[in-house]
């Protein structure tokens, strides 16, 4: 060990042990700003000792220092506070769990501070990069730095060697903390900063070159952030580590227990990865598990086994690969796609995150193909997992699927990012060789009992991945617009819904139209059906709480005995992904009963297109209820309605022919409210269809 990072390590403890004295005597301590000043940082930073040199210019103190043993842990965290810690403190409260924890003399916590506008505790200065030793319940201050984005790899990669090199331990854990998008933006949005954030390839550089320089063991790599647990990130660290320790969905916004964490290492400073991430998972569902209606998983990866990973995933698809790839093979590579779990953001409201959970893909895939080594590699590398809520159907890794398209992130991903040569084959084959028209209507009737039915052709099978329908109340009824439907000039947009029947032949869908919509507290909800689960519908809704424009997830619950019934259960509020920084947002905020909601009132004229904006329409306040915001069906209140019907191809297309029909009730309000009708029985007739 170098003089200069022992004269560090010794002021804080030494700093720490007079202030334990001054506790226990009784005594005030003075406000301690920092127990290095910027000078010596920068000496520190530039190779100088501050201590007196040897005239001779060789210190007789080298061997002994040299000889000094190693600690036998560090924990560098790397803590960007971003909005999280401005707007909820939620960086501070993660330090008072560290706090809270005494640990073993040899046991070295680092934290290094910024990227956020307002820290709200400990005295934390948000103009500078602030370095700080945790030790017997202090937050001991070690230098301070010029403030830098916390999203550029220079500034990572200085605290990696900084730590490397003064704190060096037979073994690091490495810990990222902030907000995080994925394998395509990485994580770290500092908002003192407009754009910047860490890529995987760069957090895996700086580790890989602070590791060589300062032959550091770090055994724990963890990202403290939404999304990390994917494929892509874990390989890009394989090399840096044993295991990584992230979510692979949306974290709340409290992030991980460090208490249980840190105190892992406080009963067993030799505690292994293995220990010290199983005792976070524990800790972390420990925390969160009340909340039944929001996400929460965790899980630790074995970083040895992503090559084998890989060399699976590859195999799996590479068996599909020929001259021309078959359209029943892209079939079942969407299929699988659709059936695995969703991760982060999957709708045009709120963004994409394209990411789904490869256990769920592999099985799925393995199932149809008759071949489950695929799945049971995938498994072999999730060495612990925890889930809770909607997190539940969640296995702990997922990676880089196209659910849509049109994202940006298409093109990054299969040119700099994926590693798997089948795999990125596969991309360019499929999605760079779109047809026009992939989804063609052959016929499209009304039956004897009033329903829409359409047809589709043979070779349009292979292409449909889902169904959905638009609803509108046409508040004016022209009898006209029956022949000429120039005629409909004003609509009042209900919601889109996927309560549509698909008979056993696979390309014939009967509309289910059962003359409900969806309500909050008894209130009409203009919402989106955005996916599916095993067991649930997923839905979104624009709406105002609080003075905030927000969107509420929901979820249909299938029963158990019955697919065909079931509950809606609230989710939470959340904004989805930031543009400007392509982060996601962290955690699902609770809608409290004393919360006061509003939701839109969308009327369009003749042109309904996707530019239209809520912000420009009504809004209805939703009544409170003492026993908070539900979500039920209730019967429509209008007489005509606009029902577009649409079919979801494999590339997250509508199809390019929008089936129309004008659906008049044939049953009352009152007569709905009391006799709601099942499936398969219906509250209006198709008076009007039309193709565009």
């Amino acid at each position: 060990m170098k003089l200069r990072n022992l004269s560090v390590k010794l002021i804080a403890l030494l700093t720490a042990a007079v202030m334990s004295a001054a506790a226990l005597s009784g005594c005030s301590m003075p406000k301690i700003e920092s127990n290095i000043t910027d000078s010596t940082t920068q000496s520190l930073a530039s190779g100088e000792s501050t201590a007196e040199s040897d005239p001779s210019g060789e210190s007789d103190t080298s061997s002994a220092v040299s000889a000094e043993p190693l600690d036998s842990r560090t924990v560098l965290i790397y803590m960007c506070g971003s909005n999280l810690e401005t707007t909820f403190g939620a960086a501070t409260k993660n330090i008072a769990e560290m706090l809270s924890v005494k640990l073993p003399d040899d046991v070295n916590v680092v934290i290094e501070t910024g990227g956020a506008k307002k820290w709200r505790g400990y005295d934390i200065p948000s103009d500078k990069l602030c370095r700080y030793l945790i030790k017997n319940g202090k937050l001991i201050p070690l230098s301070k730095i010029e403030r830098t984005n916390m999203g550029y790899k220079n500034t990572f990669a200085d605290f990696l060697e900084y730590g490397f090199e003064t704190f060096p331990a037979k073994k690091t854990a490495v810990i990222l903390w902030d907000h995080g998008s994925g394998c395509i933006s990485g994580m770290i949005s500092d908002e003192n900063y407009s754009g910047g954030s860490l890529g995987i390839d760069e957090i895996s550089s700086a580790l890989t070159d602070a590791i060589q320089k300062y032959n550091a063991n770090v055994d724990l790599i963890s990202m403290d952030a939404c999304l990390m647990a994917n494929f892509e990130t874990a390989c890009a660290v394989k090399d840096c580590a044993d295991y990584l320790l992230a979510s692979e969905e949306i974290e709340p916004t409290g992030g991980w227990d460090y208490k249980a964490l840190l105190s892992a290492i406080a009963k067993n400073k030799n505690a292994s990865a293995m220990d010290i991430g199983k005792a976070a998972c524990d800790g972390f569902y420990d925390k969160y598990s009340d909340l039944a209606d929001r996400y929460a998983t965790l899980s630790l990866i074995d970083l040895s086994q992503m090559d084998k990973v890989s060399s699976a995933f590859n195999d799996a698809l590479g068996a599909l690969l020929q001259d021309e790839i078959k359209l029943k093979d892209i079939r079942t590579v969407a299929d699988s796609a659709n059936h695995a779990c969703k991760c982060g953001a999957y709708s045009e409201r709120t963004g994409y995150s394209n990411l789904i959970d490869m256990s769920d893909f592999a099985e799925y895939y393995g199932s149809m193909r008759g071949n489950d080594d695929f799945a049971d590699i995938v498994s072999s590398c999730i060495a612990y997992s925890v889930a809770a809520g909607n997190g539940e159907e969640h296995d702990g890794l997922s990676f880089y699927y196209p659910l849509n398209y049109n994202d940006k992130s298409f093109e990054k991903y299969y040119n700099d990012i994926c590693d798997v040569p089948a795999y990125e084959s596969y991309l360019k084959q499929v999605f760079e060789n779109i047809p026009e028209n992939a989804i063609e209507f052959k016929d499209v009737s009304v039956t004897e009992d009033g329903a829409l039915k359409v047809e589709v052709t043979d070779e349009s099978l292979p292409y449909i991945l889902d169904k959905q329908y638009i609803l509108f109340e046409i508040p004016v009824f022209n009898e006209e617009a029956l022949e000429d439907h120039s005629k409909l000039n004003l609509f009042r947009m209900i919601g889109v819904d996927n309560d549509i029947e698909t008979l056993n032949d696979g390309k014939t869908y009967i509309s289910n139209f059962r003359g409900i919509t969806l309500t909050l507290n008894g209130v009409e909800l203009f919402y989106n059906y955005i996916g599916k689960t095993h067991d649930s519908y997923i839905f979104e809704a624009p709406m105002i709480v609080n003075g905030k424009s927000s969107n509420l997830r929901f979820a249909f619950v299938f029963d158990e005995d019955d697919f065909n019934n079931g509950h809606y259960e609230i989710i939470g509020l959340w904004d989805g992904i930031e543009y400007s920084t392509g982060m996601l947002d962290k955690g699902f905020q609770p809608l409290e009963p004393d919360d006061v909601v509003e939701v839109f009132d969308i009327t369009a004229g003749s042109t309904v297109s996707d530019d239209d904006d809520e912000d420009d329409d009504d809004t209805i306040k939703v009544p409170k209820n003492p026993d908070g915001y539900t979500i039920t069906e209730e019967p429509l209140k209008g007489e005509y309605y606009l029902y577009k019907f649409d079919l979801i191809d494999i590339y997250g297309r509508p199809s390019e022919q929008q089936i129309n029909a004008i659906f008049r009730m044939t049953k009352s309000y009152d007569e709905l409210k009391e006799h709601p009708l099942p499936d398969g029985e219906y509250a209006a007739e198709a008076v009007a269809v039309w193709v565009e």
